[in-house]
């Protein structure tokens, strides 16, 4: 009966799929940007610290010396850790090329829960000046080394001065994640924080780095708050008279924040927009084949009458009626799965550069829920 009709037929099977495929597509950014957990174990707890100064209307990174007296007095996390962009100029073993770098502290990979690949971390020890050490991310390791499994201990030059590689991250590991306040590209390799006296003695300058900290169980964000303002206050009676003075009475503060929100803060509110948009889009849609479905229902009330008149009972036409609705479903449902994923591809080209976890969007088991939802519905 579908084949006797095929304008209804292609018009029916056209506009579910695009509506179903779009709504796919479109969720399928919101399922990876907004709705996955971070790529850490027991990421809810990760959250970023940045410091409120009055001389300034937004956050703020910390500086090297506010960061140690700040970790030595909190009491609601179990680990911080504070890092840093920095490009890095690579020679040697080929063409010299500059890479995304980061300075970490030692206690980095351990508050994000990762292990390496092959090799280890920083050990506290090595986050002194004068440990030249480094840990390859995955893509470089095969890009620039060939994946050589003999790449532990070897000697690599980085801004012109040689570092011993000791580790390796998991291919799934990106890290700083883009989209993050104050971060740049995720790093191609790993170097020590490793403060200068200098920087250690930087009170009221140098705000260029940023902090993540685990809380610890039982601990919730506005208690971890709380205690954060509190420990801010014994942190500034570390600075000197000139910069309190300049405060003029005010005081530094710190704002915690998800590390999820943080990295997601500013394309929520349109990703959201987006996703009620294109459901409406939806609707729209499913109004236009109900209305298809009830136009050519009128126009087989004469086949139907035959049918009564042949024996069929009422149960009999109601199969019917549903079976040639479940093959316009099922192929409507294959051809929304099919615009669904050149979708996710085309948003991947289109996306803004910017956009956060634009590279994990995918179809998984929530996507395929959605677009089963959106089609049954």
């Amino acid at each position: 009966m579908l084949a006797k009709s095929p304008g209804f037929t292609a018009i029916a099977l056209a506009t579910l799929a695009l509506g179903i495929g779009a709504n796919t597509a479109i969720f399928s950014v919101v399922n990876a940007v907004l709705l996955r957990a971070l790529p850490f174990p027991d990421s809810q707890r990760i959250v970023s610290i940045f410091e409120k100064l009055p001389a300034f209307t937004g956050n703020t990174p910390m500086n090297a010396p506010d960061y140690r007296a700040f970790s030595e007095r909190q009491k609601s996390f179990d680990t911080l850790a504070i890092y840093s962009d920095k490009h890095l100029d690579l020679s040697g073993n080929g063409e010299p090329e500059r890479i995304e770098g980061a300075r970490t502290s030692a206690s980095l990979f351990a508050m994000l829960r990762i292990q390496p690949l092959i090799g280890r971390t920083f050990t506290p020890d090595e986050d002194q000046p004068g440990h030249n050490v480094v840990v390859l991310s995955y893509g470089l390791w095969k890009r620039r080394f060939a994946g050589d499994p003999n790449i532990l201990s070897r000697t690599i030059s980085l801004d012109r001065l040689p570092y011993t590689v000791i580790g390796v991250m998991p291919a799934s590991f990106q890290f700083p994640l883009k989209g993050a306040q104050w971060s740049g590209e995720p790093a191609d390799a790993w170097i020590p924080v490793a403060f200068t006296p200098y920087e250690l003695q930087a009170w009221g300058n140098l705000y260029n780095h940023s902090v993540l900290a685990r809380l610890k169980p039982g601990v919730t964000l506005a208690e971890a708050q709380a205690d954060a303002k509190a420990t801010m206050v014994q942190v500034e009676k570390f600075y000197p008279a000139k910069f309190v003075a300049y405060l003029n009475g005010r005081h530094i503060n710190a704002l915690l924040t998800p590390l999820n929100k943080a990295i997601t803060g500013d394309v929520r509110a349109p990703l959201l927009v987006l996703l009620v948009a294109v459901g409406v889009v939806l609707l729209i849609a499913c109004a236009n084949v109900a209305n298809l479905l009830l136009a050519r229902a009128a126009r087989r009330q004469r086949e139907v009458a035959v049918r009564v008149a042949l024996g069929a009972g009422r149960w009999r036409l109601i199969r019917q009626l549903l079976s040639e609705s479940l093959l316009l479903g099922i192929g409507s449902g294959l051809a929304a799965l099919a615009v669904g994923y050149w979708g996710i591809a085309a948003l991947k080209d289109l996306a803004p550069a910017d956009l956060p976890r634009i590279n994990e969007v995918s179809v998984d088991g929530r996507v395929l829920i959605f677009a089963m939802a959106a089609y049954v519905s």
